[in-house]
Parts: structure tokens; C-alpha cells; sequence
């Protein structure tokens, strides 16, 4: 991926990476509950509260839902992974750090899209199966959800300490 990435390929990755994040938040998800937050963006999930929330979207906001994952949410993962790995591996670039044990950051975004990932596959089985649910999908969509927002926090972390790096550094040199 060094090789691959230069700003340009990061700006468009980065450019398709919030066309289809906006398109997931202000039209889809509207559509399958106006009010409420959908299960991927929650942290904390459990079995009750996976539950109520396909209870109270109905059979149309299920269906919906399913749909999303299963097409757009599934390829999101990727073109966000792609796109903050490349963000990342410029600012390493930019720091002359690409060769130092910090390249394996990179990693960071790539296990972010992978949590997505697992975490889509469990939504999935968890609509189908509705009302029925079983203890361990749930328990699995609970510890992908929790591992995804971890790693996302990890990830902006890594991506504001090495652009206030880099803005650090340039200040200082003449």
C-alpha cells in the first residue's frame, strides 16, 4: 500500500469515503427509523437492546435494513479503510516515518473495515432470524460494534497525532 499511495489517491478515496457516508446517513437510515439511531453507530449493544430497535423499526425498516448492509454497508468498510490507511500512510510519509515500526498503524484502519465487516454479517443474521435471536450472533455483533468503535478511536487518535506532528515539525524547521 506504501507504494500505491500518494495525496491525491488518499483526497479521492477520502471524497468517495463521505459521498456514500452521506448517503447512508441522510437518506437511508432516515428512511428505516426517522428518530431513532441505528444499531451500527450505537456502543454498547446488547441482545434487549438489538431486539427492541428491530421491534420498533418494523417489518419495512428491516427489510430496508437488510438491504443496506447487505449492499452499500457492506462496501463502505472497505473504501473507509482504504481511505484513512492511505490518509495515515501520507501523514507517516510527510513525517519521514513510513520506514519506522509506525508503518504498522496502517493496520489500524484495515481492522476498523474488518470489525465493519463482521459487524454487517452479524446484523444480517440478526434480521433474518427476527424475532428469533441467538445468544451468541448477538454476542458477536456486541463485541464487533465494541471493537469497531475502539479502533476508531485509536485510528483519529493516530491520524490528529500525526497531522499535529507534521504542522509541529514544519514550525520548527526554518
Amino acid at each position: 500500500m506504501f507504494a500505491f499511495s500518494n495525496w491525491k489517491k488518499a483526497g479521492v478515496f477520502l471524497a468517495v469515503n463521505f459521498f456514500v457516508q452521506a448517503i447512508i446517513v441522510w437518506i437511508i437510515y432516515p428512511q428505516i427509523s426517522p428518530t431513532l439511531q441505528p444499531l451500527d453507530v450505537r456502543v454498547g449493544l446488547t441482545p434487549e437492546t438489538i431486539a427492541q430497535f428491530l421491534s420498533d423499526i418494523g417489518s419495512a425498516g428491516r427489510d430496508l435494513y437488510f438491504i443496506n448492509e447487505a449492499t452499500l454497508d457492506m462496501l463502505f468498510p472497505l473504501i473507509y479503510s482504504f481511505a484513512y490507511a492511505l490518509l495515515l500512510i501520507e501523514l507517516l510519509k510527510a513525517n519521514e516515518l513510513h520506514h519506522s515500526l509506525a508503518r504498522y498503524w496502517v493496520l489500524v484502519p484495515l481492522g476498523i473495515g474488518l470489525c465493519d465487516v463482521s459487524e454487517n454479517l452479524f446484523l444480517l443474521s440478526t434480521i433474518h432470524s427476527f424475532p428469533d435471536q441467538n445468544s451468541l450472533v448477538a454476542q458477536g455483533l456486541g463485541i464487533a460494534n465494541m471493537a469497531k468503535h475502539g479502533l476508531t478511536i485509536v485510528g483519529i487518535g493516530l491520524i490528529f497525532f500525526y497531522a499535529g506532528r507534521l504542522v509541529l515539525v514544519k514550525k520548527r524547521r526554518p
